[in-house]
């Protein structure tokens, strides 16, 4: 066993420098970390052992953040009301969120689903409607369409595509005569998240 100075790249791809005891890995005699928690430049690493060469291994690491002490009960009543099992939870959707809003800004390609409720007996709105998903020839990937009643439906529509591209898509839909309420939601792909 050695005490050696590590580095590791977290997921986000973060350099993180780790000192701490490691051992041969059996399957590859690579350098390993054997369980405990190791202090590194960004907060507490814990994980059973974190393979330094090779293939990547997702790391936990704990860190700590500083609020003002009504701005934690504010959050650790949204944490109780939406059944999150721990702050840490809540705190990932978070991050997760801000991610995805940065993958629509940055222009990537991200996946949605547009819901309208419009009243069908709108003069040609069906047909706008239709051709308007033509012209967005690729993108959209699957529409559902919900009779609501003898004039209202209900239409979901699947895309995929870049942010920008996707919320113009929505606005011209949103915006045609005889669609009474419809709301855009972006999301990511999964690749870049963990």
């Amino acid at each position: 066993m050695d005490n050696t100075n590590i580095q590791i790249v977290t997921p986000a791809r973060i350099p993180y420098q780790l000192v701490g005891r490691t051992t041969s890995d059996s399957l590859s005699d690579n350098p390993v970390v054997p369980q405990g928690h190791f202090t590194g430049s960004m907060g507490v690493i814990s994980r059973s052992y974190v393979r330094v060469k090779g293939e990547f291994m997702s790391t936990l690491i704990r860190t700590g953040i500083s609020l003002d002490r009504e701005l934690l009960a504010r959050f650790d009543r949204a944490v109780a009301r939406k059944g999150y099992g721990s702050r840490s939870e809540a705190i990932r959707d978070l991050v997760r969120e801000h991610s995805v809003a940065s993958d629509v800004a940055q222009g990537r390609v991200i996946v949605g689903t547009l819901t309208l409720v419009y009243d069908h007996h709108q003069p040609k709105l069906s047909e706008h409607l239709i051709a308007a998903q033509h012209h967005y020839h690729g993108k959209v990937l699957a529409v559902t369409h919900v009779h609501l009643d003898h004039r209202n439906c209900l239409e979901v529509i699947i895309v995929k595509g870049r942010g920008k591209e996707v919320q113009q898509f929505a606005d011209h839909l949103l915006s045609l005569r005889g669609v009474k309420h419809g709301k855009l939601v972006m999301t990511t792909t999964g690749k870049q998240l963990k």
